[in-house]
């Protein structure tokens, strides 16, 4: 019937030069929210046009009542087209208010409804891009809560924050972690990093059940490309920032074998912050409140070669996402967990609104006061 469907829509015409050639078709489902379409393609001329592609994607759209393509590949040598169809993801933020509101087991945490950020499995490195304003960095403060929430006491150890433009917010967990888990200017971040890669090497040679997971955050990626180190003359400051660069090349590569992610944040990528060899590294990336206005270099930056995505009015805390992998290997629309409630501490009660952290720090702060779920035999560090 696929032929039927494909005259009625337009896209096939028999006997045409310019119709597509679909003589084999085989469709096979994956649970409940999957589909795989595998369809040859014998007349060797339609590989050379470029719209053949977007002609099937579009009758495939069209024909599979609900879904939509999330990922597509090419094999010429095998002469098919493979496509990926999914029912969309409810575009459903979660209410956090405590933590018991996240959904946990030791190597993932819920986002919203359908999705959770599988750091081991799926992808280890995430990556929140987005104006100021977006909804940024508290998505990534919902994430250092997740993490949190997995390791419980062990985040105090566990958990490593790199914050060179001392962030507002993100300063006061600070508090929180190891003294030589914070780093602000550019020698502390060295050293932070050089005592995480450390933990990479020793992790080398002990079983993965043995491991707790590690996060190292960085808030605003390109801000360290403006650390002086040592002495901060010239020569010190390359040296340094040489040296961060291949610490967090070998981390962003190697982390995953040792249960050590790395979530970053960046406010403005581009060819120099965001190289195409480091984009590939973090297999879960996220723009936040992108528009037709401002996010069309954002989303290629961010996404590669993808364009014309649909980009509906986003509010904080919204955005364009996709993780590497067949589900979500396209870009997707994403509401992390939003709330704007501040904290309970006491200690800071005279602060103002702008100037106090949120309850996200409250949350991390009680994490620490549970076991979590790794065992006291799963020592992170050694």
């Amino acid at each position: 019937n696929i032929h039927k469907e494909l005259i009625s829509a337009h896209l096939y015409i028999p006997n045409s030069k310019d119709s597509m050639k679909v003589p084999k078709v085989k469709v096979k489902s994956i649970g409940d929210t999957l589909i795989i379409v595998k369809i040859a393609i014998l007349n060797s001329d339609l590989f050379e046009k470029l719209e053949t592609e977007e002609l099937i994607e579009k009758a495939l759209t069209i024909l599979s009542n609900g879904y939509e393509v999330i990922g597509k590949q090419a094999i010429y040598d095998a002469r098919y087209y493979l496509f990926v169809l999914s029912k969309p993801l409810k575009f459903d933020q979660l209410k956090i208010n405590q933590l018991s509101d996240i959904q946990v087991d030791k190597h993932s945490f819920s986002i919203m409804r359908g999705l959770s950020w599988n750091f081991q499995d799926m992808a280890p490195n995430a990556l929140i891009c987005g104006s100021v304003g977006s909804g940024k960095t508290r998505a990534c403060e919902y994430l250092l809560v997740g993490f949190s929430s997995i390791l419980g006491f062990k985040s105090k150890e566990n958990i490593f924050i790199l914050d060179p433009k001392n962030d507002i917010k993100i300063r006061y967990y600070h508090s929180l972690v190891d003294r030589e888990n914070y780093a602000r200017t550019g020698n502390e971040a060295l050293d932070l990093l050089k005592k995480v890669f450390a933990i990479n090497e020793q992790r080398k040679n002990l079983l993965s059940s043995e491991l707790s997971p590690i996060l190292l955050y960085i808030d605003e990626l390109a801000s360290l490309k403006l650390l002086s180190f040592g002495t901060g003359s010239e020569s010190d400051n390359k040296k340094g920032r040489n040296e961060i660069d291949r610490l967090l090349k070998i981390l962003l590569t190697q982390g995953r074998s040792q249960k050590i992610s790395v979530l970053a944040s960046l406010q403005e990528p581009n060819v120099r912050n965001l190289p195409s060899e480091l984009r590939e590294q973090f297999q879960w990336r996220t723009v936040m409140m992108p528009s037709k206005r401002t996010g069309a270099e954002t989303l290629k930056m961010v996404f590669g070669s993808y364009k014309d995505l649909s980009l509906p009015n986003y509010d904080k805390g919204e955005g364009k996402s996709m993780i590497s992998g067949i589900r979500y290997d396209h870009p997707f629309n994403i509401a992390f967990p939003w709330q704007n409630k501040r904290s309970l501490d006491s200690a800071y009660k005279d602060l103002s609104d702008e100037d106090a952290p949120d309850l996200y720090y409250d949350l991390f702060k009680k994490a620490l006061q549970n076991k979590g779920l790794y065992s006291e035999k799963s020592d992170s560090n050694k």
